[in-house]
């Protein structure tokens, strides 16, 4: 028997840069039904961006 593994690299960030956060928080509230849980990855999407311990702000989605 031979094992076989694959890894997959993805840059889920530059998703969320570009996903539409009304929209996707609109379709996960379909099937999530905890509020508590929608406002935390409300909270998440809409967190800002720090690098180096720095703030440099938010990126807006299109």
């Amino acid at each position: 028997m031979t094992l076989v593994f694959q890894i997959v690299a993805m840059d889920l960030e530059k998703f969320f840069d570009k996903v539409n956060h009304d929209i996707l928080m609109e379709r996960l509230s379909r099937r999530i039904r905890d509020k508590r849980i929608l406002k935390l990855i409300r909270g998440y999407l809409k967190s800002g961006i720090m690098i180096n311990g720095i703030n440099v702000g938010y990126l807006k989605y299109y």
